[in-house]
């Protein structure tokens, strides 16, 4: 009996581990539903860990290592257990694929800094590429310094660990390493180039924004992560008028309006309206909308039930509609055009001149802790990189991070609970 209720925390800690994935960049939760799902989690890690080695051998049987997951579940317990073999073992398994190491990553960010730093710093002195590489991103998921260890890494010999080196510099706010950067040999390494520019703006260096530009505009890995960043480093109009172009490419549009919301700039809002009323992305346009004014479409009355307006939805329950992709947008509330529009005519002489905003409000520090606070995942995300551009020397806030710890660190000791 006691067997099948370890057996039991195993399964509901995996399941509510890839929960949690989707849950930090839902723009569904915030970081008090972050909290409550986190301790969720916790309490069923807390019955594995109470099983010791026994809970291994459970875990073994019971989790078939196929979900990011179940990764995060076994290096959790390994790292609780200390052992090594446990570590190697997953590790091994976990390599080439992407997915099942951003596992690994979050088991090694949600134990606290002081368990965690000794088995990360094992990673990244190891003599294997990979090992280092993972240990490098555990410790930017604590967002911690690891001090002279960084620049040995931003010079190593595999390609992968100097960007990831790279990445981590911008991520803590390392500004002394933008020496480093520049002492980086030229390479034919799209990755480093990349977090090159990523990390040196972040950190001040605006001038790499164009190569920021080239990569947003094209169709590679991490034209989503530059073009998210471009947008904040050029003046209001010019990151108007370059959403503007990239949304009439079928390939961009849903990103641009995504982005609209993220620039804050109250004179894309009737671009947005315009959205709406052609049926195109419509519920992402209204959460961009109200990113940029703070309106409340419950409270004001822009909301509608899509079953009264015969709205489509996606995936449905027609046998003959082919379309069975998730709808990304799920339970985000309908705009209703016309109400909307009606509102923004009359709202729209309150939102004058070129300022950007965030929920209505100026970008400052303490509006963006107040968003940090108590707005959605995918905002906090935003703000969070906002933050970081107005002080290149702090690290970027983690809004995966343990959703007790983020509390803590935004002076909110009651949130959940």
């Amino acid at each position: 009996m006691i067997l099948d209720i370890v057996a039991e925390h195993a399964s509901e800690a995996s399941f509510l581990a890839f929960r949690r994935k989707e849950a930090v960049m839902s723009p569904l939760f915030t970081l008090a539903d972050l909290i409550e799902l986190d301790d969720r989690l916790a309490a069923h890690m807390a019955g594995l860990f109470l099983a010791e080695d026994k809970a291994w051998d459970i875990c073994t049987d019971e989790l078939g290592l196929d979900e990011p997951g179940d990764f995060f579940v076994m290096m959790a317990l390994a790292l609780q257990l200390g052992s090594s073999s446990y570590r190697e073992e997953l590790v091994s398994k976990a390599i080439g694929s992407p997915e099942f190491s951003e596992g690994l990553v979050d088991a090694l960010g949600w134990h606290e800094w002081q368990m965690a730093a000794p088995v990360l710093r094992q990673l990244m002195e190891s003599d294997d590429a990979d090992m280092r590489r993972l240990g490098i991103a555990g410790a930017a998921a604590h967002r911690a310094d690891i001090g002279p260890l960084l620049n040995r890494l931003l010079q190593d010999e595999a390609g992968p660990v100097r960007s990831r080196a790279i990445q981590y510099a911008g991520e803590v706010g390392r500004v002394d390493c933008l020496a480093d950067f520049a002492n980086l040999a030229t390479t034919d390494d799209n990755h480093q180039d990349f977090w090159k520019a990523w990390s040196a703006v972040l950190l001040g260096e605006k001038s790499f924004s164009s190569n920021l530009k080239r990569v947003a505009e094209s169709e590679e890995e991490y034209a989503v992560v530059a073009a998210n960043l471009y947008i904040r480093c050029i003046p209001v109009s010019d990151a108007r008028n370059w959403l503007k172009t990239q949304a009439e490419s079928d390939t961009k549009q849903r990103l641009a309006i995504r982005l609209a919301g993220y620039l804050g700039d109250p004179q894309m809002v009737g671009w947005l309206i315009e959205f709406i009323r052609q049926k195109q992305f419509p519920r992402l346009a209204l959460q961009s909308i109200v990113a940029i004014t703070g309106v409340d479409p419950e409270i004001f009355g822009l909301t509608v039930d899509p079953a009264d307006e015969d709205l489509a939805v996606v995936p449905n329950d027609d046998p003959a509609d082919e379309n069975v992709e998730p709808d990304p947008d799920e339970g985000l509330p309908w705009p209703e055009s016309l109400k909307l529009t009606e509102w923004w005519m009359g709202a729209q002489r309150d939102y004058l001149g070129e300022q950007r905003l965030q929920y209505g409000r100026p970008i400052t520090g303490e509006n963006l802790l107040s968003v940090l606070k108590s707005g959605t995942q995918s905002l906090r995300e935003s703000v969070a990189i906002e933050a970081a551009l107005i002080r290149s020397d702090r690290a970027l806030f983690n809004i995966g991070a343990p959703g007790r710890r983020q509390a803590k660190a935004l002076g909110l000791q009651q949130l959940g609970g």
